[in-house]
Order: structure tokens, then C-alpha cells, then sequence
């Protein structure tokens, strides 16, 4: 998730320090949880200038996928 500093004017300036925030994931008991829960985030991400890709954002599922490990229902299982 890229993030545009508001401070940096383009001409030449830089931060000094970086950081590269990919994956969150986001649990509840029941799906309009996690999709409230979800936006919240989103919108606390949008208002500090950290661009989101709307095409990245999955869910909410009872099923994901997350760096090669396969969630469900809650519990971890390891792909055979």
C-alpha cells in the first residue's frame, strides 16, 4: 500500500525513512462486522495518505488465503 507524504513537494525532496505496509487482515463474528471494521481502517489509511487499491481489498470470506497459509472459519490450517 503506497503511501504520498503530503510534506514532500516533488521537487527534489525526500523522506528519510520508509515503510512498506502490505497485508492486513481483519476479523469478526459475522461479515458486517469485518466489512465495518475493514472500512474503518480504510478510511483511517485514505485520511493518512496512504493510497489503497480498491482491487486488493478481498473479503469479507469465511476462506482466505494469506501468505501461503490457508485461513478458515477462524483457525489456520497448513496446505498439504
Amino acid at each position: 500500500m503506497p503511501w504520498t507524504d503530503p510534506s514532500c513537494s516533488g521537487k527534489g525532496e525526500a523522506p528519510e525513512h520508509l515503510q512498506y505496509i502490505e497485508d492486513f487482515i481483519v476479523w469478526g463474528n459475522t461479515a458486517v462486522e469485518v466489512f465495518e471494521k475493514g472500512e474503518k481502517i480504510i478510511q483511517i489509511l485514505l485520511g493518512a495518505s496512504f493510497d489503497i487499491k480498491k482491487s486488493k481489498v478481498k473479503g469479507p470470506a469465511r476462506e482466505i488465503q494469506f501468505r501461503g497459509v490457508k485461513w478458515q472459519d477462524g483457525r489456520r490450517q497448513i496446505p498439504t
